[in-house]
């Protein structure tokens, strides 16, 4: 009896959170799917018209619903209230600003139901402070155990809404309230306040304003790339390791520098002394310095938003990020030094047939329980996908197959015309997929393996639906730039080379290839020396335009990545952020011609921040499940 009231009593919380999801965006069309507990904790995310919560404990209390109310509210907000176009237009390039401007816009359209759903607000505290318990920022005990764009946007939230913050969150926002109120006067942010009804105008003012923080986001955004470098490095250095030894230590090199986040304080106490004493002797000019700077930026501010007007409209913000990106795809001013070193190789000539073979049971030794938990998961995908194929008959045709349902009026009336029937095709067979999985050499060990086998056994049950299937990997010929790097070298190093590195394009699996022929070609992602670094923006336009031209009438990209894109010689030779800001224009480009359905998995690193259908994953080991989840909800 008790099981059965718990049972009927999730059945009300779930017909409860969809309606009122529904209620607050505004959407007939929206729906709730739910994730596993045990590896969502409290993230969520939107995909399309389905909002993804974790799914509700069996036993629930009133605190439980209200964080379900909470998660599902702030993505109901989003839909209603988020502005794409402008947000795509005035989003900064660089990491740090980017992650801070999201905490502003976030706070923004969370801000808009405090007027006339202040019950929303409180919701919306409770699903932040289950997020805060998972993170540990409610055990903080100073700045560096909580980024910075997290203590913004409490702190902004506070100041849109005019409502306290509970005791546990304040706590987290004073962290960083007084770092903030230094850079940013509050008169600013409660203009700011004023602009929350008009996203273009908001988002515009919310740029300026970051990048009164942004000093600290840079050297913290040069620590990430110099983590990157070094994570480069060290894979590098472990391609002479015995192939037994391979697997656990490059993800020991995964798991030490898989956490990424805008923290200034880290930069700040590795400071010396001497640098300590420079700058006690300069404080007094950098005070004055700083409140002539806030001063400016204030009255640019106040000046900007008088005036806003209808030309900052989402159209014209589409036109503006659109102004940003070429014909081809790429970010104005990205350019290939040389790409006569670059290839597009079969995986089976990079490797003896022999070699495929034994690698390949390497692969399926490693993940021997894995692939029990994925191949049931995608047996139950299977099962949904051929539900969805259940005959459709078109009736009263002229030839076909015998309509026995009409026997009895054929045999009163022979002459009857009509007595045929024809059996439908469903729309999602004329579909394909490309898994496109980064190569790079942070992806060995675990990531990689997990990558193959969730292709792998993906490849098998879509190829049983009817839905072809082809595998991508995208990586470099050379580490630190190859031959490409050496023709630079030779031609005296001219400023800005753009792409300085020879690119290795990877067909495990074609569209057409029955994956049975292709299975050992998975195998090549674990030999030595195949993975290097990662240029992932050139990757999305060659996978791209591989798409585009299958005859399918629905085409879908899912891309597997780590992070963001490191090329050391690229990165070196060019702005820091130069392969960072193409993959941006890229993926803008790409979802805004429409062709391909383009969604992310990010494993350990948040790649959120360049995909607007996207979800990171801190266990590699939910991979395959949320590769499978994401195709479901697709089709």
């Amino acid at each position: 009896m008790a099981e059965a009231a718990d049972s009927k009593k999730l059945d009300q919380v779930k017909e409860s959170l969809a309606a009122s999801l529904r209620t607050l965006a505004e959407e007939k069309a929206f729906s709730i799917d739910y994730m596993p507990r045990n590896s969502s904790g409290t993230e969520s995310y939107l995909n399309g018209f389905v909002a993804r919560i974790p799914h509700p404990p069996k036993k629930l209390n009133s605190k439980d619903i209200t964080q379900l109310r909470g998660l599902s509210d702030t993505l109901a907000l989003r839909h209603k209230y988020h502005d794409r176009s402008a947000y795509a237009a005035y989003r900064p390039q660089q990491e740090g600003a980017a992650a801070l401007f999201s905490a502003l816009e976030k706070a923004r359209y969370e801000s808009l139901a405090a007027t006339t759903m202040p019950g929303v607000i409180d919701n919306l505290h409770v699903a932040y402070l289950g997020k805060a318990k998972d993170k540990e920022y409610t055990h903080a005990k100073s700045q560096d155990d909580v980024p910075l764009q997290e203590g913004l946007y409490l702190y902004a939230l506070e100041v849109f809404t005019g409502q306290p913050l509970p005791r546990n969150l304040q706590d987290i926002s004073d962290l960083w309230t007084d770092y903030i109120t230094q850079h940013i006067s509050k008169k600013s942010l409660k203009a700011l306040k004023d602009q929350t009804q008009s996203p273009a105008s908001f988002l515009k003012q919310a740029a300026k304003l970051v990048t009164l923080l942004e000093p600290n986001t840079k050297k913290r955004d040069q620590n990430t790339q110099e983590d990157s470098s070094d994570k480069k490095e060290q894979t590098s250095r472990q391609q002479e390791t015995p192939e037994d030894l391979q697997t656990e230590e490059a993800q020991n090199i995964y798991t030490e520098t898989q956490q990424s986040a805008v923290t200034p304080n880290q930069d700040n106490t590795r400071t010396n002394d001497q640098t300590k004493t420079a700058q006690i002797a300069e404080s007094d000019n950098e005070e004055n310095e700083q409140q002539q700077k806030e001063i400016q930026s204030a009255q640019s501010i106040e000046d900007d938003l008088d005036e806003a007007d209808s030309h900052h409209d989402a159209d014209n913000n589409s036109k503006a990020s659109a102004s940003n990106t070429s014909e081809d795809g790429h970010v104005r001013g990205y350019h290939i030094f040389t790409d006569a070193f670059d290839e597009v190789v079969q995986a089976e000539k990079l490797a003896t047939a022999a070699e495929l073979k034994r690698l390949r049971a390497v692969l399926d030794q490693q993940l021997r329980p894995t692939q029990k938990l994925i191949g049931r998961l995608a047996n139950r995908l299977q099962r949904k996908l051929l539900a969805k194929q259940q005959r459709r008959w078109q009736f009263n045709l002229e030839d076909g197959v015998l309509d026995t349902g009409r026997l009895a009026q054929i045999i009163a009336d022979p002459n009857r015309p009509a007595r045929y029937k024809q059996e439908t095709e469903t729309d999602f067979r004329d579909t394909v997929l490309t898994l496109l999985i980064d190569n790079s050499g942070s992806m060995r060990g675990r990531p990689i393996s997990i990558a193959a086998m969730s292709a792998d056994i993906l490849a098998r049950t879509m190829e049983r639906c009817g839905v072809k299937v082809e595998i991508l990997g995208f990586t470099t010929r050379s580490w630190k730039g190859g031959r490409a790097r050496q023709a630079w070298i030779e031609q005296d190093k001219p400023k800005k080379p753009g792409r300085l590195n020879e690119l290795r394009h990877i067909v495990y699996k074609g569209a057409d290839t029955p994956m049975r022929r292709a299975k050992n070609n998975l195998g090549l992602m674990l030999k030595e020396g195949v993975l290097k670094e990662n240029i992932d923006g050139e990757a999305l336009l060659w996978a791209h335009e591989r798409l585009i031209k299958r005859p399918e009438q629905r085409r879908i990209m899912m891309v597997i990545s780590d992070g963001a894109p490191v090329d050391d010689a690229t990165l070196a030779g060019n702005d820091p952020h130069y392969l960072e800001a193409d993959l941006y224009n890229v993926i803008n480009w790409i979802e805004a011609k429409g062709a391909v359905e383009l969604t992310a998995i990010g494993i350990g690193h948040d790649v959120t921040r360049y995909y607007s259908r996207a979800i990171t994953l801190q266990d590699v080991s939910d991979l395959g499940e949320t590769m499978i989840e994401r195709l479901q909800n697709l089709f």
